[in-house]
């Protein structure tokens, strides 16, 4: 058994899983695990888990691992997972409430609550509007016995840091890809803003300290050690949110260089050199990138993937299987055969709300329905439209920063599978698709920033680009530009036409009382 310490392990605390990998410095992927994970929805707009959840999956996937591989060689841990949840914590760092995930919409009133110039001020300093502090809030009013307790507001990433290290709440940390969410940062310096604590009325001494990629923030516990496999005291390792951890793992790191991550919900990140927040539409979040000094425009299309499993659930294909991945392959073969456009069926895909921008009373629909149609015409719909929500995308970073050009699109996720999706998008943006070699890219991001913080890497970006590895290139067909062009223009209207019927929808739906309105099992499946 050797000395050396050359093995590095990357966890991603995801929505319907928490995965763990142990790879190589060179990237070579010893073992990996997954431990399943499952949210209650017990009110309408409710999404929420034990805390202690977070931390036994990150046990249980680590575990499985260690199993697998010398654990004497392994030199850190890197962290990285899902952002918009929140967890309060007592002095101690025990969670004195549930995870509530980003899914959770119960604070939307608090967040509609401040005024549009505070609105801009938020974004011009976080570059995104606020998730956390709202959720924050909620607490403090509707549960303030709770919130005495608390002495740090954390993200699930930050529990699970805390309780894998025996930490207390003097040891919160936030990552700083991640802090512009939180509401209460100045996101360029990393530092609390003090303003914004107080117009969200809380407390800056409940803000965990924000700190970089590559960051040591703990060591594992003995008590963790045990129940992982792994040695006490290996360091773990602050990594970029999932999002921009993917996009390290990707190779991501050049200005231009864009993502698109398809799974429970997709996202598009463009790599620029600027902070360019959009302060006056708000369609894109400007992040800080895992290496320090480039950002990332960020636009986020909520729970595409699980809508995805819902609709071939709810309307198979004859014959296709009982599995929803069987039935996925046989609805994209007939989608193939349904021209682009549709055949004049036009889809809004956020059914669980628009989050860029953020309007929570946007809801699913297809438009231009007619009798010829069948469930292959609606399912392509489906899939161009997130292609319309990217073009809109792309023209908003134009906008914020014109300097920041997409030249090129590196397909990860669940979604790069579905070569139909790819295609579409390729030619709805008219820039070629790279479809990335299989890989659990996020957990790479994270392994990357655990080598660096170990200091087995000297440069970050470079290992970054030197790791990825291509698959294949979809080049855009200009023959379909026309056809795309003219449907986009459709998609874009469809937002404000619909937008008195989703409000009155919306507030019909605030005040009902009963069964929730629960998504599909939270599984990362798309195309």
């Amino acid at each position: 058994m050797t000395e050396h310490k050359d093995v590095v392990i990357g966890i991603d605390l995801g929505t319907s899983a928490t995965k763990a990998c142990a790879f190589t410095v060179s990237g070579q992927l010893l073992a990996e695990s997954a431990a399943s994970v499952v949210l209650s929805h017990p009110r309408a707009g409710w999404a929420e888990q034990p805390a202690a959840v977070l931390v036994e999956s990150a046990l249980e996937a680590l575990a499985a691992v260690a199993r697998r591989i010398e654990v004497d060689c392994v030199a850190a841990i890197g962290l990285t997972g899902q952002m918009g949840g929140l967890v309060l914590v007592d002095g101690d760092g025990l969670a004195v409430t549930p995870h509530q995930s980003w899914l959770d919409t119960r604070a939307a009133p608090i967040a509609e609550e401040i005024s549009p110039d505070d609105q801009r001020r938020l974004v011009a300093r976080c570059g995104a509007p606020a998730y956390l502090a709202p959720k924050a809030v909620w607490w403090q009013r509707e549960h303030p016995e709770v919130f005495q307790r608390t002495r740090s507001i954390v993200s699930p990433v930050g529990y699970a840091a805390l309780a894998l290290s025996a930490g207390d709440a003097g040891n919160a940390t936030i990552d700083w890809s991640s802090s512009g969410f939180f509401g209460l940062y100045d996101i360029k310096t990393g530092q609390i803003d003090y303003d914004l604590c107080s117009l969200w009325g809380l407390e800056p001494s409940l803000v965990p300290h924000v700190v970089p990629c590559g960051e040591v923030i703990g060591r594992l516990s003995p008590g963790c050690a045990e129940l992982s496999g792994l040695l006490s005291g290996t360091p773990i390792v602050c990594a970029p949110f999932d999002g921009p951890a993917g996009w390290l793992g990707v190779g991501a790191v050049e200005p231009g260089c864009t993502v698109d991550t398809s799974g429970t919900s997709n996202h598009i990140g463009i790599c620029g050199e600027r902070f360019s927040p959009d302060l006056e539409r708000q369609v894109l979040v400007c992040i800080p990138s895992g290496v320090t000094g480039l950002w990332h425009l960020q636009g986020y299309t909520n729970g595409t993937g699980l809508t995805h499993r819902w609709y071939v659930d709810a309307f198979p294909p004859p014959g296709a299987g009982e599995s929803t991945a069987q039935r996925l392959v046989a609805l994209e073969r007939l989608a193939a055969d349904v021209p682009p456009g549709s055949d004049g069926v036009v889809c809004v895909p956020h059914f669980g709300g628009r989050v860029c921008p953020l309007d929570p009373t946007v809801s699913g629909a297809w438009v231009g329905v007619l009798w010829r149609h069948r469930s292959e015409h609606l399912y392509r719909a489906l899939l161009e439209s997130v292609a319309y929500e990217y073009a809109c995308y792309f023209e908003a970073a134009e906008r914020v920063d014109p300097t920041c050009r997409p030249r090129e699109v590196r397909v990860i996720g669940g979604g790069a599978a579905s070569g139909l999706w790819t295609r579409i998008k390729a030619d709805v943006l008219g820039i070629p698709f790279i479809v990335m070699e299989p890989r659990n890219h996020t957990c790479w991001g994270a392994a990357l920033a655990a080598a660096f913080g170990a200091g087995l890497l000297d440069n970050l970006a470079d290992a970054a680009q030197q790791s990825s590895q291509i698959r294949e290139v979809v080049d855009p067909d200009s023959s379909n530009a026309e056809i795309y062009g003219a449907r986009l223009q459709v998609y874009k209207q469809l937002f404000s036409a619909l937008s008195p019927t989703n409000t009155t929808l919306w507030q019909e739906r605030a005040h009902t009382q009963g069964a929730a309105e629960v998504p599909p099992d939270d599984v990362e499946v798309s195309g």
